[in-house]
């Protein structure tokens, strides 16, 4: 017999009875013989040792002992078809999809770390990339149109939930133009002698980066004078090294974009100046196994190596 099928016989039988108030009204309504009725519930007395039938009553009715187990069993039922049917779903999910959201500058940092290792252990999963800024993407995981955002301290938002993956420092780069004759000691804390009153490049305020940027040099008092807004930091980076200002960047970025460039960088002191970079999903949504998993994998990559 398979799981919760008696159980689910002797709710039958007891609702029944809590109505008809006799068990051979009962056992015609479920199409059972009234010995057959008297068994299964003389069996499930004597395993609990409690009798759920009050035999002295006309009609018969359900002692407490009975409405309390009518009340739970059925709360067990369907907490197992909930099991159940939830588990069906994992097992179709493994040859679904997931779609991912992050912008284009932390894309090339984090996706190529991410994506080779989830596709190897989930090669049937479809993976749906959105490179656009922060406000658009956590707006669509709210929505249900993506199903997790990557990004550097996202803005909270109550409806999402949020798991920290590492933290990022930031760092100035100096185009050749504007590189000091003596160089500070590093990391340094303040910038304001390299970027005050000086040519800057920044990324446009829609993005998260940026929010943390705008707060730093307002906390040190930093004016720089801004030259250009760009979606983009590699944009930002291309542009410092062709000279056109300065810019500051997360400090994972340099050694994906500044090999054999004549800048110079210079790391901020984290002290002074720390991102997270988190993942981000609806917590009012149900997580289907592939989002699940790619959220466990980069939770646990970054984890390990951070150890």
């Amino acid at each position: 017999m398979a799981l919760f099928d008696r159980e689910n016989q002797l709710i039958q039988i007891l609702e029944s009875l809590s109505r008809t108030g006799n068990i051979s009204q009962t056992a015609s309504e479920l199409f059972m013989t009234q010995p057959t009725v008297s068994k299964i519930i003389r069996t499930q007395e004597k395993e609990f040792n409690c009798e759920f039938i009050d035999r002295t009553a006309h009609p018969l009715k359900l002692t407490y002992a009975g409405e309390y187990y009518l009340n739970k069993i059925r709360q067990l039922a369907q907490s197992y078809q909930t099991l159940s049917h939830d588990l069906q779903t994992y097992a179709q999910d493994a040859h679904g999809h997931i779609s991912i959201g992050v912008n284009s500058s932390l894309a090339q940092v984090v996706l190529p770390e991410l994506l080779p290792l989830f596709h190897q252990r989930f090669p049937q999963v479809g993976i749906q990339l959105r490179e656009l800024d922060s406000t658009v993407l956590q707006q669509a995981v709210q929505n249900g149109e993506l199903d997790v955002y990557i990004g550097v301290t996202p803005a909270y938002n109550a409806a999402l939930a949020y798991r920290h993956l590492y933290n990022d420092g930031g760092a100035l780069i100096l185009p050749k133009r504007m590189q000091p004759k003596v160089m500070p000691d590093l990391p340094i804390v303040n910038v304001a002698p390299f970027v005050n009153g000086q040519d800057f490049i920044c990324e446009t305020p829609e993005s998260d980066f940026q929010r943390n940027v705008d707060g730093y040099l307002t906390k040190y008092h930093i004016a720089p004078s801004t030259v250009l807004q760009t979606p983009n930091l590699t944009t930002a980076c291309a542009l410092a090294c062709a000279g056109l200002g300065t810019t500051i960047i997360p400090h994972s970025m340099p050694v994906h974009y500044l090999k054999d460039q004549a800048v110079c960088v210079l790391p901020i002191a984290e002290s002074a100046f720390q991102t997270a970079v988190e993942i981000v999903y609806n917590q009012e949504r149900h997580l289907t196994s592939p989002i699940q998993a790619f959220i466990d994998l980069a939770i646990q990559h970054y984890h390990e190596i951070s150890e």
